[in-house]
């Protein structure tokens, strides 16, 4: 069993809905579509709130009636065989050779990719084949991102 702590932050409107519904793997992101936690350490409230504020100046909560900032701290635990760590060097060189293919193939094409779905959706497929590889699911995701800003 793994033990994954962490901070998110969002919208109080989407804390609410995360309360009622629980959290739902839609938001594309840097690794891939999901729900993104900031391992816990010293600086982890700092960035889930700076997530927050870069997510407001981005946009992200247009619609929500309660903007401010709410922060979650969460402990997932999993099994070892649903958790892939993209962080270890084995791993990073995968995804990075990977996502090197990929962006040489669309800029090739003339379609070089702009948008974080765009990226989201690489991660995804990557996942996906993973997830093909092994025969089993893959829930949670160990990944490098820079801090917001």
């Amino acid at each position: 069993m793994i033990e994954i702590s962490g901070t998110h932050g969002t919208s109080a409107t989407h804390a609410r809905s995360i309360l009622r519904t629980g959290v739902v793997r839609q938001t594309p992101g840097r690794g891939g579509t999901g729900f993104y936690l900031w391992k816990k350490n010293r600086f982890s409230m700092d960035l889930a709130r700076d997530w927050h504020g870069f997510s407001l100046q981005r946009g992200s909560y247009q619609g929500h009636e309660q903007m401010q900032c709410v922060i979650f701290e969460g402990l997932m635990e999993l099994e070892d065989l649903t958790f892939f760590d993209a962080t270890t060097d084995e791993n990073r060189d995968r995804t990075d050779e990977m996502l090197s293919r990929v962006l040489e193939g669309s800029r090739k094409a003339g379609r070089p990719l702009n948008s974080p779905e765009e990226f989201a959706k690489i991660h995804d497929v990557f996942i996906r084949r993973i997830e093909q590889n092994s025969g089993r699911a893959v829930a949670a995701i160990a990944h490098f991102v820079a801090p917001p800003g």
